[in-house]
């Protein structure tokens, strides 16, 4: 659904992203795991390790400036989000708001790179 122009820090959509997107949270709804919202210029990799480790990659793929305003939504409860990023020294731990039916997470400011872990 997109094409990355790393050289021109440009991330460019497929013409009809915005209309699939929609399709697809209209036919899967609350049973999707994990929503963001996210400017359209940051991606996102969910992955769960085979020891049960769940974490959240997030690339902005024009980080001329910084990122400020990514949400999570989340199905499943965890007990802790933990956001890390090479961009500061240690993770910073995330509050997990209840929200309809998920938890939802603020993920602080970030330019190029950062990662959410998720704690059961």
């Amino acid at each position: 659904l997109a094409e990355v122009k790393a050289e021109e820090g440009k991330v460019s959509l497929h013409p009809h992203a915005e209309k699939i997107a929609r399709t697809i949270d209209r036919l899967l709804g609350d049973r999707m795991d994990i929503r963001v919202q996210a400017p359209e210029t940051v991606l996102m990799d969910f992955r769960k390790s085979e020891s049960g480790l769940e974490a959240a990659h997030f690339v902005n793929y024009c980080n001329e400036t910084s990122v400020q305003s990514v949400e999570i939504v989340l199905r499943h409860e965890y007990t802790e989000a933990r956001f890390i990023s090479p961009e500061f020294s240690g993770e910073k731990a995330l509050p997990l708001c209840r929200e309809n039916h998920g938890w939802k997470i603020k993920i602080p400011q970030f330019r190029t790179y950062g990662v959410v872990v998720f704690l059961s």
